[in-house]
């Protein structure tokens, strides 16, 4: 490490101890003021203010001595020419940092090279590290506004605690949106499970704004193993599969196999409201020995009686009828409620068709005693997100955030998948990262980790520099 970095990492340090000494030295004097909280705040502030500090200058002299010693080693003099020195900014966690790196021409090619974003992985040109972009890209997955992820980033930027309105790292709406965008969508393998005799899968869709003035429709399933709870109940294990393709079944399936071992499975029950996309999924998720059922939605069974009529005794009537297989005194009950409204023919019809159609899977409903709550999850998971407030996106784009969606609802590490991302290739615009030959082990939390001591730390590296 060169003279004048030890110079600046020491003049740092011995900043901090003095700065932090002085605050501290005020704050338990005895005859001091009392501000009550506002001491406390003070003293999380300023400890933030000269971490923060210290970060940076620690990851700049970090990233120069990685430089320093690549250019004087063996292998740079036998391949590469040293060309300038270039500093990049870069925008961190810790706030703005500038690199002082070598560039260099490769003596066989003539092309230029930089070890430092090489080693490092840093895109070119890109103004905002990896970092950041990762979590741009993990927030927007919870959240429907752009401008608010940004904000939200950018206030974590440079300080863990500040009163003062800090917007001067404030990310635009447009780079939110590239970061996004160029993330691509991600393909990841779904954690195997311990296979149950019976799997339920619902499934609904929501029809989205494009900004071509059509709507389009985003299908969504959710794979779960049962019910649990009495007053509140919830899915057990649930697991969401969300797309605007073709095959959307076959891609169910494909879960399915991933996450249990078919062979163990006896049945599948499918719930939904009786679409004849949805009905279809008996056809196509088909496993050897599996018995699949459809059953209607109990909730869109009981709209389509209150649309024939707001009268729950008769209600009643048309539910037995239809439970019980009886045609007969359904029809004339149906014939008498539209010689009375007359004006809602139309409508009555319309709901008559639908429960006639149903019928069989409505049965089956009741008999099985299953609820469903996928227009809850519908609500939760995809209108909240795309529909709640006045949007309309291109198709391209909302396929991205809708998988971004699907995966961190899945419990995916949205971050992991960002950086696990940019060292794969798209294929029709989706990044495969069920196998890859990088090591990710780093991300992995380590069974025997020696705890953190950072006051251990920063004595070594005052002792280091001094």
């Amino acid at each position: 490490m060169s003279i004048l970095t030890q110079n600046k990492m020491s003049e740092l340090f011995n900043l901090i101890i003095a700065k932090v000494s002085n605050n501290l030295s005020e704050l338990t004097y005895p005859q001091g003021s009392v501000n009550g909280v506002f001491d406390y705040v003070n003293v999380i502030e300023n400890i933030s203010e000269v971490t923060y500090e210290a970060a940076r200058v620690l990851l700049e002299s970090t990233i120069e001595e990685m430089d320093y010693k690549f250019r004087y080693s063996q292998h740079r003099v036998n391949q590469f020419y040293v060309k300038c020195k270039r500093t990049r900014t870069l925008i961190t966690p810790f706030g703005k940092v500038n690199i002082n790196r070598t560039i260099y021409l490769d003596r066989i090619t003539g092309k230029t090279y930089c070890y430092v974003d090489k080693k490092l992985g840093l895109p070119k040109y890109d103004r905002y590290d990896p970092c950041i972009k990762s979590m741009l890209l993990s927030l927007y997955a919870d959240h429907n506004s752009m401008l608010k992820v940004g904000r939200i980033v950018g206030e974590k930027i440079g300080n863990a605690y500040s009163l003062s309105n800090n917007d001067s790292f404030t990310i635009s709406r447009q780079t939110v949106f590239n970061s996004i965008r160029n993330a691509k969508m991600f393909d990841v393998s779904s954690p195997k499970q311990k296979t149950p005799t019976t799997l339920y899968i619902m499934a609904d869709e929501k029809y989205v704004h494009l900004n071509t003035r059509k709507n389009k429709m985003v299908k969504s399933a959710v794979v779960f193993e049962g019910i649990e709870g009495s007053k509140r109940r919830v899915v057990t294990n649930k697991y969401h599969v969300m797309g605007m393709r073709e095959m959307f079944w076959e891609t169910v399936a494909d879960v399915l196999h991933e996450r249990y071992d078919a062979q163990k499975i006896k049945q599948i029950y499918f719930i939904g409201d009786g679409a004849p996309w949805i009905k279809e999924s008996t056809k196509f998720v088909s496993l050897e020995s599996v018995k699949s059922k459809f059953l209607l939605d109990k909730f869109h069974f009981k709209q389509a009686l209150n649309r024939i009529t707001k009268d729950k005794d008769i209600q009643a009537i048309l539910q037995e009828n239809i439970l019980e297989c009886q045609d007969e005194s359904f029809d004339k009950l149906i014939g008498i409620i539209r010689s009375n409204n007359l004006e809602r023919l139309d409508s009555i019809n319309q709901q008559v068709k639908y429960l006639k159609n149903q019928q069989r899977s409505i049965r089956q409903a009741y008999k099985h005693n299953i609820s469903c709550s996928m227009e809850s999850s519908i609500s939760h998971t995809l209108a909240s997100n795309f529909t709640r407030n006045l949007k309309a996106y291109a198709q391209d784009n909302l396929e991205i955030y809708v998988n971004h969606r699907m995966n961190h609802l899945n419990g995916y590490n949205l971050k992991l998948l960002y950086l696990q991302g940019l060292s794969v290739n798209d294929y029709n615009g989706i990044k495969s990262l069920k196998s890859s030959d990088v090591d990710w082990s780093i991300f992995e939390k380590k069974k025997h980790q020696t705890k953190f001591d950072a006051k251990l730390y920063i004595q070594a590296l005052i002792k280091m520099y001094d």
